[in-house]
C-alpha cells in the first residue's frame, strides 16, 4: 500500500486534530518533584505508562475519599490565595522544593 504524502499545511491540520481528540483524556496538575520522581520509577520498573500509574492513582484515592477511608479536612490549612478558600499541607517530605525525597519514607509517615 502506498504511503501519503502530506503537504505541510495538510500535516499541520491533521496535527492540531489529533490534539483537539486527545484534549478531553489530558490533566495538568502540579506535584511536588518527589511524587513525580517516584511516579516515573514505579512505572517504569513495571513497565507500564505513568499515566495509566497515576489514573489508577486517581481512581483508588477518589474511592477511600468517597468511602470515607480518607478525610481531606486532616490535611486542610487556610490559603492566603483570594482564589482558594484552603490549601493542603502535604507531607512534610514530599512539600520540600527540589529531588532527592525518598518516597518511602513519605508512605511510611502517612500510613504510620
Amino acid at each position: 500500500m502506498p504511503v501519503r504524502k502530506y503537504s505541510a499545511p495538510e500535516k499541520q491540520r491533521l496535527e492540531r486534530e489529533k490534539i483537539r481528540r486527545r484534549r478531553p483524556h489530558r490533566a495538568t496538575y502540579d506535584l511536588p518533584v518527589a511524587v513525580r520522581s517516584a511516579m516515573k520509577t514505579l512505572a517504569e520498573e513495571m513497565k507500564i505508562p505513568v499515566s495509566q500509574l497515576a489514573a489508577l492513582a486517581l481512581i483508588r484515592f477518589l474511592a477511600q475519599v468517597h468511602a470515607g477511608e480518607l478525610d481531606i479536612g486532616q490535611y486542610k490549612v487556610l490559603s492566603r490565595s483570594p482564589r482558594y478558600e484552603w490549601n493542603l499541607r502535604l507531607p512534610r517530605l514530599v512539600s520540600r522544593k527540589g529531588g532527592g525525597t525518598d518516597i518511602k519514607k513519605v508512605v511510611e509517615e502517612e500510613v504510620n
